[in-house]
């Protein structure tokens, strides 16, 4: 199974099982008692996500306990994901009330390629199920658990030049200004993304022609926005090859990179930008 998941502990719900009955005394309301805290996102990027589910296991045995084993299954958008048997268990101090984390790796790539067309969600829901067994005074006990939620998803934004033209072309003066039109596209389907810090060098068929900053820059969630990029060229220092393409309107490799920041519902993201495609100067 891919490691797209993680999984290092494990969630516990209360459940009940069939005790006899021993003069009135009910062994049921001995069983662990788990109360679901939270979930919190840990790490963050455009590839996936760390998280940490936490609950609250209450012992009500005047003595110490521990989880001999567990079993569980892992389905995200109702596909089954990941399952797995340990024996690797937890201990519980005698009638205390421990926190137990469960860390987790989502791998949105994997996720996507898995559950299938998930790709305009902004969140997954997943279901985990399967039980626990505890030795305890009253004997071993499976606790059988199920627990039903969402984890958000991130989709970068897409960054890539879609034309670049002559705006200015002086041979006689040695020097052309071009346009570039450089696209992006928010994929998020219901936040608005914030570009910032963003920094940019372009180059034209190998060489680099252009280092610059793009002001901040928010795009609605589902659209694309469209900046023009002046380059302004000295024909001197650019090799006849090109002044000849970009003189004869030809074809040019362009390639974009670029550092910035996303701001996010999750915070703001790192994103690097490598982008080359083959352009008709216009």
């Amino acid at each position: 199974m891919r490691q797209a998941l993680l999984i290092a502990a494990l969630v516990l719900v209360p459940a009940c099982k069939k005790f006899p009955d021993l003069g009135g005394i009910k062994l049921q309301d001995y069983l662990p008692k788990v109360k679901f805290d939270r979930m919190k996102v840990d790490k963050v990027d455009f590839q996936g996500l760390d998280v940490t589910f936490d609950f609250d296991v209450e012992n009500p045995y005047p003595v110490d306990l521990r989880m001999k084993s567990f079993q569980y299954d892992l389905a995200l958008e109702g596909a089954h994901f990941l399952n797995g048997d340990s024996a690797e268990g937890i201990a519980l101090k005698a009638s205390d009330t421990a926190k137990v984390k469960m860390p987790a790796r989502i791998v949105f790539a994997d996720v996507f390629q898995l559950v299938g067309n998930v790709q305009g969600k902004d969140d997954l829901g997943f279901g985990l199920k399967g039980k626990l067994g505890f030795d305890t005074p009253a004997g071993a006990i499976d606790v059988p658990f199920d627990e039903q939620g969402t984890v958000p998803t991130l989709k970068a934004p897409q960054i890539e030049p879609k034309a670049i033209r002559v705006a200015d072309f002086k041979p006689l003066q040695n020097r052309a200004t071009l346009e570039l039109d450089l696209a992006v596209t928010n994929k998020a389907k219901s936040d608005a993304y914030t570009m910032k810090d963003f920094a940019y060098g372009i180059d034209l068929s190998g060489r680099r022609v252009l280092d610059g900053d793009l002001a901040q820059l928010s795009v609605a969630a589902g659209t694309t926005e469209t900046r023009t990029i002046p380059i302004h060229l000295n024909l001197l220092e650019l090799g006849a090859t090109l002044v000849s393409a970009i003189q004869q309107k030809k074809p040019v490799d362009v390639h974009f990179g670029a550092g910035l920041g996303v701001e996010t519902p999750l915070g703001t993201i790192p994103l690097d930008v490598d982008e080359t495609v083959n352009l008709r100067i216009q």
